[in-house]
């Protein structure tokens, strides 16, 4: 469990900085960044922690915000950590859950299909 932990806010903490410094506010290719950090960052959080994945989403969020909010400020700071609650812990964890379980799924129906035949 530590050790996911540390996991967590690691992914949280490299979530922070990508999305501080690549300057959501002025550009729209800082925007797209930041939107590919989450997505990357929920596949990252999914594929090295095998236990729970949405609960050490919660931990990472919260670093993540954190640093955000230093550096934007609190106001545009905690808007950006909701749209960071949102693209990684939803979309992108609950999502590449969701695959990976109806992938499991699929490969046991083929599997009893072809021994049964």
């Amino acid at each position: 469990m530590y050790h996911n932990l540390v996991k967590s806010l690691a992914i949280g903490s490299a979530l922070g900085i990508v999305i501080a410094v690549s300057r959501v506010d002025s550009s729209i290719v800082g925007m797209l960044v930041s939107l590919v950090a989450c997505l990357i960052a929920g596949a990252v959080t999914v594929i090295t922690i095998s236990s729970r994945p949405n609960l050490y989403a919660l931990p990472a969020t919260l670093i993540s915000g954190f640093l955000i909010c230093l550096s934007y400020g609190l106001k545009v700071g905690l808007f950006y950590t909701l749209g960071v609650a949102l693209t990684y812990g939803v979309i992108s964890v609950q999502l590449l859950q969701a695959i990976g379980v109806s992938f499991d799924n699929i490969k046991y129906i083929f599997e009893a299909i072809r021994k049964k035949k």
